[in-house]
């Protein structure tokens, strides 16, 4: 029972750490040192956090087992935020997103 409740707030406890990374990508964003990709990934990990930590919550009460199908597709739907905003930041920092904006008002050119 103890050990349950450590992991419940364990996920919990993740769940503010990340909502502290999604605001900070959200000033960072604001300040264009980020791509916007970045703020959705955080977005999907918060969501992830909160949705183990409920499963773990409700499972603690014995109302339910936890969801498989759903922490799957949580889970699914965080490491593709996360594999997206990584590609998009290489993009990002490597200058080619404006090379791409500029391919495509100026096609032909460069």
């Amino acid at each position: 029972m103890a050990g349950q409740q450590v992991t419940f707030l364990s996920y919990l406890g993740g769940a503010g750490l990340t909502f502290t990374l999604l605001l900070a990508t959200l000033y960072l964003w604001r300040k264009r040192q980020f791509h916007p990709s970045m703020i959705v990934a955080a977005m999907c990990s918060l969501v992830w956090h909160l949705v183990v930590a409920a499963n773990f919550q409700s499972a603690l009460l014995g109302n339910q087992q936890l969801n498989k199908p759903l922490l799957l597709m949580v889970e699914i739907l965080r490491y593709g935020g996360w594999v997206t905003a990584l590609l998009y930041c290489l993009k990002f920092t490597t200058g080619q997103h404006r090379r791409d904006a500029s391919a495509m008002l100026f096609p032909g050119c460069g």
